[in-house]
């Protein structure tokens, strides 16, 4: 009889903690804060995904004075893989039509509450002397207070 109620109570608890790391594999998290050019990123981590990633992209002034257009990166859903690392290609949409759509790469890496990554246009290069400089790149970071 007390072999049978230590495997009830094993099996109980067994029951709770498979539904506690369900549970918390699907609880939202929400992630903001700001890019290195201070412009604002927000995500949520819901289970093993980022979603909704938005930010924008400005030419960040590394090739000198001057500049180009800043462009909308929005991501619908990127798969968080092994050590919380995160990548995705999109597009980055201009601000009028006028503005031909560029291929942006969003990467970065979750740890905990605490979110870091880069924003890049891989094609846009900076003329001599500056041509190894990335004209369209940004690093960001950002905290999550929910979960």
């Amino acid at each position: 009889m007390r072999r049978v109620r230590n495997r009830v109570g094993l099996l109980a608890l067994l029951v709770v903690l498979v539904v506690s790391s369900a549970a918390a594999a699907t609880a939202t998290r929400t992630f903001s804060g700001t890019t290195s050019e201070r412009i604002a990123v927000s995500f949520e981590v819901v289970g093993k995904h980022v979603v909704a990633f938005s930010t924008s992209l400005g030419y960040d002034g590394k090739c000198g004075q001057g500049g180009g257009p800043g462009y909308t990166v929005k991501v619908a859903r990127i798969k968080i893989g092994t050590g919380g690392r995160f990548s995705a290609t999109t597009t980055g949409v201009g601000p009028v039509p006028s503005v031909p759509s560029v291929k942006i790469r969003v990467t970065g890496r979750i740890k905990a509450n605490h979110a870091t990554g880069s924003v890049v246009e891989p094609k846009h290069f900076c003329a001599a002397p500056n041509q190894t400089k990335l004209s369209y790149a940004a690093s960001f970071t950002a905290s999550s207070t929910t979960g």
